[in-house]
This record gives structure tokens, C-alpha cells and sequence, in this order.
């Protein structure tokens, strides 16, 4: 960790995380965290904040490469938006002008939740009520988010990928539907980030380079999901706190070339 001068007030004005880490302290007994909870807490930050990102990434680009039209939709209006390659493309930018871009983000996060497994908290002090069900004080509760995000009673066609129902006034509605980064007080406090690096990286890359999947890749347009619709079967994954390739050294290749044009 980098030291400051003892005239300089970086530290204080824009604490990085871990100096927010260092700095903080229980509200009841004013302890500060112990070597063992920074470290815990560093971890936890760490894996939560590369393996859910880059694993929606993959499988943003999985989705594209067993989706052709979604794919040349999605790189025509990029290449359309931002056509000069020397410069950049940010996230603000990429956020205003690119709203299929987003849509295809967002139904990724929605079909495919990197976090997908149960998350429990307990019920209030006083019960709560939940779909007309009362459940009693200090109960474990477990969500789950994939079930949740293809609820028939909310998703039209909850299995088939479908970015068109992100847009337009509809499309933002259903935005506030999705649960991949939770809710209320508990909501995903790597969101911001997560969105900033998803809209940095995939628009320049679908920009600046052409992208294909091996003559011999065992997921393609052709293999299909008689359980989803008879649509591209998505490649086999496994859920331990966040979504995995269950055969990411098979699966997991494309191919990446400078663009022609």
C-alpha cells in the first residue's frame, strides 16, 4: 500500500478499499478489524469482484457465438456509434449509445446469474409476509436468484434468450425486475463496478476485433436444447458461490482477429 506524504490528504479525501478496510470500525464497540477479518474481507473482494465479472463476460460472448444475428446486431451498432478505432470507447458513452448492447448485458445477467445458488437471511423480529405466505421471526430464508429471474409469473419465455424484451419503456420496467445483483440494503455493492467494466470491455473488443468459435466447438448455432425451446444449448457449468465452466479448457475458446474493415 502506497504512503502518503505527511501534507498530503489522498488518504482521507479518496481512501482506496483497502485503506476504507483499514479505517473502519464497529459502531458499538469501536474495534477496529482484526488481521484475520482484513484479510477474510480482501479475499471475498477480490472474488467478488473478478470471477463474477469475467465470468458474465464469458458468458456474454458464449451467447453471442450461439447467436449470430444478436452478435452482428450488437457489433453493428457498435462500430456504427464509435467508428473512429483510436479512440477509447467509455462507459457513460457506451451506456447512452449503445441500448441493444445493454439489452444483451442484461439478458445474460438475467438467463445466466454468476451468482445462481441460494443466498439465506433471516426473517425480521416481527415475521414477514411474502406472496400471501406469513413466515414467522427468526427464520432462515434462502433466495433463488435464477429462479427468480426466470419466474414465469414476471419473464415471458423465462428460458429462451431474448434481448428485445430489454427494449424500449417495457425493457426498462424489466430492468428493476432482475435480481442477479439483489436488492434493497443488501444489493450488490460491486455493481457500479461490475456495469463499468462490462461497458469498457465488451464494446472495444466487439469494436476493434472480429470474433468466432472454432470449426470444432461442441456448442454452436447447430446444437440444440431440447429443454430450452429447441435454442443453442448453453455450455455445462457448475454453481459454488458464483457460476463456473464445468470444461473451461474445452469450452471456453473462440477466436479473436483484427477486424477486416
Amino acid at each position: 500500500m502506497r504512503k502518503n506524504s505527511p501534507n498530503s490528504k489522498d488518504h482521507m479525501e479518496r481512501p482506496d478499499i483497502l485503506q476504507m478496510y483499514l479505517n473502519s470500525q464497529d459502531f458499538k464497540t469501536h474495534n477496529k478489524l482484526s488481521e484475520k477479518e482484513l484479510i477474510s474481507e480482501s479475499l471475498i473482494m477480490l472474488m467478488a469482484g473478478t470471477d463474477t465479472t469475467s465470468v458474465t463476460m464469458t458468458m456474454l460472448i458464449h451467447m453471442y457465438m450461439l447467436y449470430p444475428k444478436v452478435y452482428e446486431r450488437v457489433v453493428c451498432e457498435v462500430r456504427a456509434a464509435f467508428p473512429d478505432t483510436s479512440k477509447q470507447i467509455r462507459y457513460s458513452e457506451a451506456k447512452s449509445k449503445l441500448p441493444y448492447l445493454l439489452a444483451t448485458v442484461y439478458e445474460c445477467m438475467r438467463i445466466a446469474p454468476i451468482a445462481a445458488g441460494l443466498f439465506f437471511r433471516d426473517s425480521t423480529s416481527g415475521g414477514i409476509t411474502l406472496s400471501n405466505k406469513h413466515i414467522p421471526e427468526n427464520v432462515e430464508m434462502g433466495m433463488f436468484i435464477e429462479g427468480a429471474n426466470k419466474d414465469p409469473t414476471v419473464w415471458e419465455n423465462p428460458i429462451s434468450f431474448d434481448p428485445e424484451r430489454f427494449m424500449g419503456p417495457k425493457g426498462d420496467i424489466l430492468k428493476r425486475e432482475i435480481v442477479t445483483f439483489s436488492h434493497g440494503v443488501r444489493i450488490c455493492p460491486g455493481r457500479n463496478l461490475a456495469w463499468m467494466e462490462i461497458l469498457t470491455v465488451i464494446p472495444n473488443l466487439l469494436r476493434d476485433y472480429d470474433i468466432s468459435i472454432p470449426p470444432n466447438s461442441i456448442y454452436n448455432p447447430g446444437n440444440l436444447d431440447l429443454t430450452r425451446n429447441f435454442e443453442p444449448k448453453f455450455l455445462e457449468s457448475k454453481v459454488y458461490i458464483v457460476r463456473s465452466p464445468t470444461n473451461p479448457d474445452r469450452d471456453c475458446n473462440i477466436i479473436i482477429s483484427h477486424r477486416k474493415d
